[in-house]
């Protein structure tokens, strides 16, 4: 998420981009990467396992 508030793992849980990889029985990892446009950084970074 460019400019976001940090709330790229946030958006990604609420959008459900998993729904579709879970019956394939593999363990799924959801990464959140916030980027500064200005600084052209990565200035925020989460995870999370969900199976």
């Amino acid at each position: 998420k460019v400019d976001g508030s940090g709330d790229a793992l946030k958006q990604i849980k609420e959008c459900n981009y998993q729904q579709k990889y879970l019956a394939d029985g593999k363990r799924i990892i959801l990464i959140g990467i916030d980027f500064d446009s200005n600084s052209r950084n990565v200035v925020g970074f989460a995870w999370d396992a969900v199976k």
